[in-house]
């Protein structure tokens, strides 16, 4: 990985940066899916909660080379529920790395590698043994960013649109 890359875990400072990625990340998610409920939301308050620690169900990572931010991980910290019901987890709100940042492939996975291993390192010390998050159908590439961190398929959810009139 370059050494220009640090990832860290965000911090107040960082607020107005994320607002700005999320805002990115939900223009992105619109030119592949029609369902805004798979949007990634965070109101100013909640994410401030979030950055200076009054949220303890919930963490960002960042990474950033110089003051550009190139990729983030939000997670989340979940009882065993409806969508993984095998043990306490963390939940992978969202992952993106820009890729148009990177001339390498294999430099781009690194960094998800990187923001996986800070993820999974914080996990271990809060005694959680997985990790699992939602990829759409449409996600292709976020699924392969799952997948190059040695993530599984656990479940399917399949779906019908039901017609009204």
């Amino acid at each position: 990985m370059r050494e220009d890359i640090e990832i860290y875990k965000a911090e107040i400072s960082d607020m107005d940066k994320i607002a700005d990625l999320i805002v990115s990340i939900n223009e992105e998610k619109t030119k592949i899916t029609e369902y805004d409920d798979f949007n990634f939301y965070h109101s100013k308050n909640s994410l401030k909660e979030v950055l200076n620690g009054k949220n303890k169900n919930e963490m960002i990572f960042i990474a950033r080379n110089k003051e550009n931010f190139i990729g983030m991980i939000n997670l989340s910290f979940r009882d065993s529920d409806y969508l993984f019901f095998i043990d306490k987890f963390i939940y992978i709100k969202y992952l993106y790395v820009d890729k148009d940042k990177f001339i390498d492939t294999q430099e781009y996975k690194d960094i998800a590698k990187k923001l996986f291993e800070a993820s999974i390192s914080e996990a271990k010390r809060y005694g959680v043994k997985y990790i699992c998050g939602d990829v759409l159908s449409e996600e292709e590439e976020l699924r392969k960013l799952f997948e190059v961190n040695d993530m599984k398929n656990y479940k399917n959810r399949l779906y019908k649109k039901i017609n009204t009139m």
